[in-house]
């Protein structure tokens, strides 16, 4: 009887099985072990029915003529086991080298799609970045030209002020992302701002950071100024990215220069926010001390050092000495990672300064004989310096 096989009776794959293409890998590795171990059932069975026929040939020999009949059927039985062995054997042949190419297949698949995935998410959150940062500069520049904003320096009473402030805190309660937004004066003193509560920062100077120059120097209502992301006391100390705008008579694009917009960007909740609250995050601090210890203070995962040989991946900007390394490892406890120009050959020195982790691009991808030997290099000369005493 011949059962077809309908499209309702065919169970159809899970939620699991169908967004989930490591299950292939799985799947082909499922059926190598029941191919193997079904051939090997084959076996055991074919083994017996030679043993009985063997055993039936001689009896029938025993019995003489009347057992000749019995012997060409017990000698039939032998001819098919030995078919059926030689059936199985054939079928694990084939089957195997099917299964491996299926697995291999299968496996580069998987690595295709693992590694188009991590591209299409370190392509959106460099968009999100991106459309992030833009839209801060939007931000200052628009924001610098609210009326509320403008009087506060054109009259600056009493009034304009706290109408300034007020104006200021229904704008951050609307814009989440930021800490706070100061309206500075031509001198880089700080007479409005929207969160007086939380940050008392009326009457402080601000003069002499960067943001507030380069805002005051810019040349039209179009231009803005942005500062490294830095920890601002007056902030609670918390990591910001400062945004600021000249705030231009009447409004205008090319107005006189009263003062400065400045806008506190939340650095580092928005941060988190885009690579996830368990991503690991890094800064590179090039051959800086006081860089890594900003970035230690500031929460980083970890730090890197470098460049510290000629690299053939970029052009470093700085050449480090492995001396910081060693200096790291020892007073810190946030890992620390060498960066640049890292080979085999030249590993040894840095591993035995106590660094954590080496990043290795071209050391690896670029070795002569793979980079599955590469990282086989790696770790042995890693172990070799780890077992060297004290």
């Amino acid at each position: 009887m011949t059962v077809m096989a309908t499209a309702s009776s065919v169970p159809a794959p899970t939620t699991e099985e169908t967004l989930d293409p490591e299950r292939i890998i799985s799947l082909t590795a499922e059926v190598r072990t029941t191919m193997i171990e079904k051939i090997a059932e084959i076996r055991a069975v074919t083994g017996r029915t030679r043993i009985l026929a063997l055993n039936a040939l001689i009896e029938s020999a025993r019995a003489g003529e009347t057992g000749k009949g019995f012997a060409v059927v017990a000698g039939e039985v032998k001819g098919v086991s030995d078919e059926i062995a030689q059936i199985a054997g054939t079928l694990q042949s084939e089957l195997s080298a099917r299964v491996e190419a299926l697995e291999r297949i299968g496996r580069g698949i998987v690595d295709q799609l693992r590694g188009q995935r991590m591209v299409d998410l370190a392509l959106n959150a460099v968009e999100l970045i991106d459309r992030n940062l833009f839209e801060r500069t939007c931000d200052v520049r628009w924001w610098a030209t609210d009326s509320a904003v403008v009087d506060c320096l054109s009259a600056p009473d009493g009034p304009a002020k706290a109408f300034a402030s007020k104006r200021l805190g229904v704008i951050l309660a609307a814009y989440t992302v930021y800490l706070d937004l100061w309206i500075c004066d031509g001198e880089g003193r700080v007479i409005a701002s929207g969160r007086p509560d939380r940050y008392p920062v009326h009457g402080q100077s601000v003069a002499t950071t960067g943001w507030f120059r380069d805002a005051l120097a810019t040349k039209s209502g179009d231009d803005y100024a942005v500062a490294d992301i830095t920890r601002v006391a007056s902030l609670d100390d918390q990591p910001v990215a400062t945004y600021a705008a000249a705030i231009r008579e009447g409004g205008l694009p090319h107005g006189r220069v009263l003062g400065v917009l400045g806008v506190h960007f939340d650095w580092g909740a928005q941060a988190r926010a885009i690579v996830g609250a368990d991503a690991i995050v890094g800064v590179t601090c090039h051959d800086s001390r006081h860089l890594a210890m900003i970035a230690g203070e500031a929460g980083a995962d970890y730090v890197a050092f470098g460049a510290f040989f000629p690299s053939t991946t970029k052009e470093p900007p700085t050449q480090a000495d492995p001396e910081i390394l060693r200096w790291w490892s020892e007073m810190m406890i946030v890992p620390s990672v060498a960066i640049g120009g890292i080979t085999v050959e030249n590993c040894a020195p840095l591993v035995e300064t106590g660094t954590d982790f080496l990043a290795v691009c071209n050391g690896v991808w670029g070795h002569a004989e793979g980079p599955e030997a590469a990282v086989r290099a790696f770790v042995r000369v890693i172990a070799e310096v780890y077992a060297q005493p004290d």
